[in-house]
């Protein structure tokens, strides 16, 4: 004789649902397939507790199409903002000093990863267009060819990667000015190349063999208290505009039919402040600057 063991575990569905378990004639847990009493606890079947409502699924996945197309918008202007703010910055050469240097740098990464997801996101469009019946591994789309798919992605941990570096240098930079000076006499752009776009290839290199393995003066006092004020408001700024949407992108959120709703609000905003930050950069850095508006003005 069989007896089904129920028990109740903690799943999507906690209060409703339960897993089986499956106790054999002779005493033993039985296993996966028939005959199976290899493992002393048995197996335990979870794929009831799994079971999302089709109702839930449905309305996630018009979630998810609705933050795609925000986040195509969001894309585009910030790929538009950022190449304009960054040929004002190269333009102009009274415009080239070193903190608008480390800026072009930060709007330059965030560039890289816009560019490439809108590529990924666009073949995603194309891809999805094709018949099933042509899809294969030796296509010509970037999901339907094996390296070029691992290639994007490795170039987009890439990006990030280097706009993280680059984010941090950014608060090193005016932690440099505001508390201690770490780097002696005037600041070398090189030294913060090295950091910003060197030190990401180490990181990305160990994230490509973890998925490897995984698979097989009075005046100048003043000047300086002024910049420092400056450089503190520039601070608090940085921490919401380039903090809060790389937290948000880390926090997991499965939709379930008790929050749907909370995953809606959470998926819009979350997409709004990640896709959108290559534009707000722009505009905080380049186009509500007075350095550049008052070159602007004197051409």
């Amino acid at each position: 004789m069989i007896i089904t063991v129920m028990k109740k575990q903690r799943s999507i569905d906690l209060d409703e649902e339960y897993v089986t378990k499956y106790c054999h004639e002779s005493g033993y847990w039985a296993g996966q397939s028939e005959g199976d009493f290899s493992n002393p606890s048995g197996w335990t079947n979870y794929f009831v507790c799994m079971l999302i409502d089709s109702d839930v699924i449905e309305k996630a996945q018009s979630v998810a199409r609705s933050a795609r197309k925000l986040e195509f918008v969001g894309l585009a202007l910030s790929f538009l903002s950022l190449i304009i703010a960054i040929t004002i910055f190269t333009a102009y050469r009274r415009l080239r000093v070193f903190r608008n240097q480390v800026h072009v740098q930060l709007m330059l990464a965030i560039l890289l990863t816009v560019v490439i997801r809108l590529m990924i996101y666009i073949d995603q469009i194309f891809t999805e267009n094709i018949s099933r019946s042509q899809l294969s591994d030796d296509g010509y789309t970037i999901n339907t060819v094996r390296f070029v798919c691992e290639l994007f992605y490795a170039l987009l941990e890439y990006g990030k990667t280097v706009a993280f570096a680059w984010m941090f240098i950014e608060g090193f930079y005016l932690h440099n000015l505001v508390v201690v000076q770490v780097f002696e006499g005037k600041p070398k752009l090189w030294k913060y190349l090295i950091i910003g776009w060197g030190i990401p290839i180490f990181h990305v290199l160990i994230w490509l063999t973890v998925i490897v393995a995984k698979r097989g003066a009075a005046n100048v006092e003043r000047l300086h208290a002024l910049h420092t004020r400056k450089s503190v408001r520039a601070a608090a700024m940085l921490i919401p505009l380039l903090g809060i949407p790389n937290i948000m992108q880390t926090i997991p959120f499965t939709p379930s039919k008790d929050n749907i709703g909370l995953f809606q609000v959470f998926t819009y905003i979350a997409s709004f402040f990640y896709m959108f930050q290559g534009f707000m950069v722009a505009v905080m850095y380049c186009f509500t600057n007075r350095e550049v508006s008052s070159e602007h003005h004197c051409v």
